[in-house]
């Protein structure tokens, strides 16, 4: 009975250690990459409303890929690459060059 509760105690760590390390890159949102930007003067006015259209364009595709109760393998693969092609786009509107007045 000792040598059970540690080991329990063991397991339950190992399993929340790993469930931390599997959070996917996106856990922090492009909003604060964007905000970050905003902040630096590596965005435009333009460059950031563009931006911040496209992650409303992306949160819209989610609640209607949700609102049947069921996200289909395909909702699933256009969600993911909609994200991704809007995580290049905030990396290469902040390194353009461009920059606020």
């Amino acid at each position: 009975m000792k040598t059970l509760k540690p080991a329990a105690m063991l397991a339950l760590a190992f399993i929340l250690f790993s469930a931390a390390q599997a959070q996917p890159y996106y856990a922090h949102t492009d909003k604060q990459r964007i905000r970050q930007g905003v902040h630096s003067g590596a965005l435009t006015h333009k460059e950031t409303a563009l931006l911040l259209k496209k992650e409303r364009a992306i949160k819209k595709d989610k609640q209607l890929a949700r609102a049947d109760g069921k996200v289909t393998c395909k909702e699933r693969k256009k969600m993911k690459r909609d994200k991704r092609a809007t995580d290049y786009a905030i990396y290469r509107k902040k390194h353009n060059g461009m920059v606020r007045n």
